[in-house]
Order: C-alpha cells, then structure tokens, then sequence
C-alpha cells in the first residue's frame, strides 16, 4: 500500500497538501484528514483514497453552494446550474442538492412565494410575467400552476389597474383613444395579459368620460356666463338697453352655439351681473 510521505498546510483554509508514495500531492480538507486518520508514515489503501477524494468534492461542492446561497434565496436549477459550471459531476451534484434540501436550504414553494411577495411589493406586475421568470429559475410546472395560491385573479386585477391609473394620469394629455392603447401596451409590458388590460381601460375610460359629462355642463355655464357679461359691457358702451340689449346678447351667445335653454338659464344672472 502507498505510504504517506507528508502532510503540510495549503493555500486554502482547513485544507491541507498530502503527498502520498507514487501519487500526485493531493489537497484535502482537514475534516477528512482527521476522520479518517491520515497521518505522515501511515499506509493508505487505493480504494479508501479514492473514497476520501469523492467525499472531499461533496465537501467542496456543499460548502460552495453555502457561499452560492448566501447572497440570496436560488432554486433548485440555479444551484444545479452554478455547481455544473464550477466542474462538479452530475453525481457529487445530486448528493449536494438533497443534503440542501434536507437541511432546508432548498425549497423550490418557499422560494416561489416569497418571489411573487416580493414583486407584489414593488411596481405592478402581472401573472404572466412572473410564470415566465419563474420558469426561466427552472421552476416545473406543478409549482408553476399553483402561482393563484399566492397571487389571485383578483390581486392580479388590482394591480393591474393600479397600473393603469397611473399610466392614464401620465398620459392624461392625450385623447382618450390614444391613452387607452397607451396604458394597454404598459400592461403587457409589465406581464398582464390583454384582454385583463382591455377591461381595466374599458372601466377606466368609462370613468373618464363620466366625470367630462359632469365637467362640461359646469364649463359651459361659467363661459357663458363669461362671454354674456362682455357682451353686455360691450353693447351697454354702444348705447343699448332693456329689450335691445337683451336681444343683442342673446344673438351674441347663439352666435357662439350656446343652445337656447342655456341661454335662458344664463340671461338674469347676465342682466343683474355688476358691469366689467
């Protein structure tokens, strides 16, 4: 049996260089070395340093995906992913994984619920958008069909018209066609689906509309108000009163489109205005 020829501190902590008789210098964690009482002199089967070397990668494995973990919440993929990069078999891979999950470092429904709190704290997203990045973490989909348990329908179309309340607001400029189709393409960018934006736009523009049915009235009557008092100051400097100035208001205000009924509405609060 090859003989330990000597063992001495490497360059990485808790690992250290041991040369063995007719082998290259090996580097072993320190743990290993004391489990299984290597020392300087000692005999060392070849089956048994084998054994010693597939358990240490399971070390390095396990302890590089604690560091891989530690910056932030991964799935189960992303793990797999990040050891396959770093060289590790499918083998030292797949004892890694269930240790994690034994422990409770892995867990594909934890991660998944405490992802979709996260952006519902955030800016609005739709259910869409979250089962796409959700899919692209390689979560399955059983999980993925089970997104309602954290983010219904219902939250869903809340979010959605939080969104488009604040996409009309700053569109609010433009005609109602142009900010509809405005605050539809927000929300399919932001992962809602479109017929969900379709009537989150059919209620807002209704809304909208409504409140410049109630507005306009309003208007009207304080500009025509406005315009009958300067007619007034204007015919009053050239002479008119009683009927003829009436008259010549009144021909004023039609000429403008004011309806009628307005008018007659309008006309005793334009008689009994103080003068401009």
């Amino acid at each position: 049996m090859p003989i330990v020829k000597k063992i001495s501190k490497g360059h990485h902590k808790d690992y250290y260089r041991v040369e063995i008789e007719g082998e290259d210098p090996l580097h072993i964690h320190m743990e290993l070395i004391l489990l299984h009482n290597i020392k300087e002199g000692s005999a060392i089967q070849l089956e048994e340093l084998k054994e010693i070397l597939q358990e240490d990668l399971r070390k390095r494995s396990f302890n590089r995906s604690l560091h891989y973990l530690t910056h932030k919440r991964r799935t189960r993929w992303e793990v797999e992913e990040y050891l396959k990069k770093k060289g590790f078999s499918q083998g030292v891979i797949h004892h890694t994984i269930e240790k994690l999950i034994h422990y409770q470092m892995l867990d594909d429904a934890a991660y998944v619920e405490a992802y979709i709190a996260e952006k519902l704290c955030g800016e609005p997203v739709g259910r869409k958008k979250i089962h796409y990045d959700l899919a692209r973490k390689g979560i399955g989909e059983e999980l993925l069909n089970r997104v309602d348990d954290w983010y219904s329908v219902e939250h869903e179309e809340k979010k959605a018209m939080e969104l488009a309340q604040k996409v009309s607001q700053k569109y609010a400029h433009l005609p109602l066609r142009e900010r509809g189709l405005r605050i539809r393409q927000a929300g399919q960018r932001k992962g809602f689906s479109w017929e969900l934006m379709d009537r989150v736009v059919q209620g807002i523009l209704k809304g909208i509309e409504e409140e410049q049915d109630t507005i306009a009235p309003r208007v009207d009557i304080e500009r025509g108000l406005q315009w009958g008092l300067k007619y007034k100051d204007r015919y009053k400097k050239r002479g008119l009163e009683g009927l003829a100035l009436k008259q010549r208001i009144i021909q004023a205000l039609r000429g403008r489109g004011y309806p009628w009924d307005l008018i007659e509405e309008l006309l005793p609060n334009i008689i009994e205005g103080a003068d401009d």
